[in-house]
């Protein structure tokens, strides 16, 4: 195999598909948002907080807990195209199908929908999960470290812009008298999965660079030691991994924001959209500002602060109920809850994960990445245990406890070292062996 010299068409391609891709991608997952759309839904079907707080901690699992197994699958495959391709069109169709029972059904048997929101969210997530290991290596090698901080920021302003007219859809959708329960919901699921399907067409646009990758793929027993060897070795990996499953907390409390909106302060159901629009802006504002922070100073500068940003959301949260008999003053603290939340979802993969990418080396990319997203499955547990501390103790104890734990993390995250980066950047896109 020959080894070829990217031209500056090749670079032009993979910029564009990457950021098509990633557009696409987030404006779905604003239709399909698990901590607006998904919960709201949910508690259409059941006024158990357990039951709700669950929807997250399903997706949750399968997106995060089996990356670092497929990660090992991974580390010895040059293409990681095809891949991507497989597992994105076998899973990304699910809510058409999850939407077309909500059309048929009606929704007639509540505990069988509810039942079948949480399997389709573990399917898509499950999936989509081994897409994403196989994506942040792709991402890894062909773009630059300074790239990725323009790529991310500039795609996150480009899918925030487009998220708030999904916001307003799903407003508009979920008050709209001629759409009733659960067809509004089943219209909106429709509109992530065509996103979702637009963003698998954005990929087509990359060409692949290849390195070089592990002849042999290790057995399981060997594997797994030295997983946590590299815990172990790796003191930085450690600590960037402990600092993002610390802010991970606010996990314990964001999937009941909506809920709380509508159930305590008495906020109308339409609501959902517009608080899906301000973590839509948050999250353009994330790239925006943190793109170009994390191009200038390096994604360290990134993971100083977002323990900052996710610790507000909280707050404004406790402020709005301390407030809860002026609505107006309501939305807006809700509305600035979503914001700042947006801000800290637009910031984990500018911070943490463009942080892994910088220290881990090329032949193990696939492991970092996926053993990092594995660490992180801990975090869903915390919407089932924040479900069961709703049940217990209430909203409020639950939303203090999440500000605790994210407290910690920043402290841990705002330690962490900068990594020198060389003016030019490490431009691992330089060369590779030209796909098709």
């Amino acid at each position: 195999m020959a080894i070829s010299t990217f031209s500056p068409r090749d670079h032009r391609r993979n910029r564009l598909g990457f950021v098509m891709d990633y557009v696409f991608f987030s404006v779905g997952l604003t239709f399909a948002g698990i901590n607006t759309t998904l919960p709201a839904f949910a508690a259409r079907l059941t006024v158990d907080p357990l039951l709700i707080g669950l929807v997250g901690a399903v997706w949750n699992c399968g997106w995060l807990l089996p990356q670092t197994f497929a990660a090992r699958y991974l580390s010895t495959a040059p293409r990681k195209m095809p891949i991507i391709l497989f597992f994105s069109w076998i899973g990304r169709p699910v809510f058409l199908l999850f939407a077309l029972y909500l059309f048929l059904s009606g929704a007639v048997w509540p505990a069988a929908t509810l039942l079948l929101l949480y399997l389709a969210s573990f399917y898509f997530s499950f999936t989509d999960s081994i897409t994403g290991v196989a994506w942040f290596d792709l991402l890894g090698k062909a773009l630059s470290n300074r790239e990725r901080g323009r790529f991310i920021g500039m795609g996150q302003a480009a899918a925030g812009i487009l998220s708030i007219g999904a916001g307003v859809i799903i407003r508009w959708v979920l008050e709209s008298s001629g759409l009733g329960f659960p067809n509004n919901y089943a219209v909106i699921l429709v509109f992530a999965d065509v996103c979702f399907l637009l963003s698998l067409a954005a990929i087509y646009l990359v060409r692949e660079p290849l390195e070089k990758v592990a002849s042999e793929r290790q057995n399981m027993s060997d594997y797994l030691p030295g997983l946590v060897q590299l815990i172990r070795r790796d003191r930085m990996f450690l600590r960037v991994n402990v600092a993002r499953v610390l802010i991970g907390l606010c996990g314990l409390a964001s999937p009941f924001f909506a809920v709380y909106a509508i159930r305590v302060l008495n906020l109308p159901e339409g609501d959902v959209g517009w608080f899906a629009i301000a973590q839509t802006i948050g999250l353009a504002i994330a790239g925006l500002v943190l793109g170009s922070l994390a191009e200038r100073r390096g994604s360290v500068s990134v993971v100083r602060i977002v323990g900052g940003i996710y610790l507000t959301a909280p707050i404004f949260v406790l402020a709005a109920g301390a407030l809860g008999s002026n609505q107006m003053l309501s939305t807006l603290l809700m509305a600035a809850a979503f914001l700042m939340l947006g801000m800290g979802d637009g910031s984990i993969m500018l911070g943490f994960l463009n942080y892994i990418l910088d220290i881990a080396p090329p032949d193990k990319r696939p492991i970092y990445v996926g053993l990092t997203n594995t660490l992180a499955g801990a975090t869903v547990l915390f919407p089932f245990l924040g479900g069961l501390l709703v049940d217990g103790v209430g909203y409020g104890i639950v939303f203090v406890l999440a500000a605790v734990g994210v407290a910690a993390g920043w402290a841990v995250g705002a330690s962490l070292p900068n990594l020198a980066v060389s003016p030019a950047g490490s431009d691992q896109s330089q060369a590779g062996i030209s796909g098709p």
